[in-house]
């Protein structure tokens, strides 16, 4: 009886163990976050349309021209 008492207690602490990373995980790929630099916008084709254009209004900013 005795061993089976531990058996549980193991698939008990495995499955607690296994939830927990499972949790984990998923909140962190949930809160990812993907940073450009924006110094090769202009000429990196895997740089979406959208962040070269953001980046060329930072530029604008930082200049003064806006």
């Amino acid at each position: 009886m005795s061993e089976n008492k531990w058996a549980i207690f193991a698939i008990i602490v495995f499955l607690i163990v296994q939830g927990t990373f499972f949790v984990y995980t998923t909140e962190n790929l949930n809160s990812r976050t993907i940073k450009y630099d924006c110094g090769m916008a202009e000429w990196h084709p895997d740089i979406p349309v959208g962040v070269k254009e953001d980046c060329r209004k930072l530029r604008a900013k930082q200049s003064g021209r806006l």
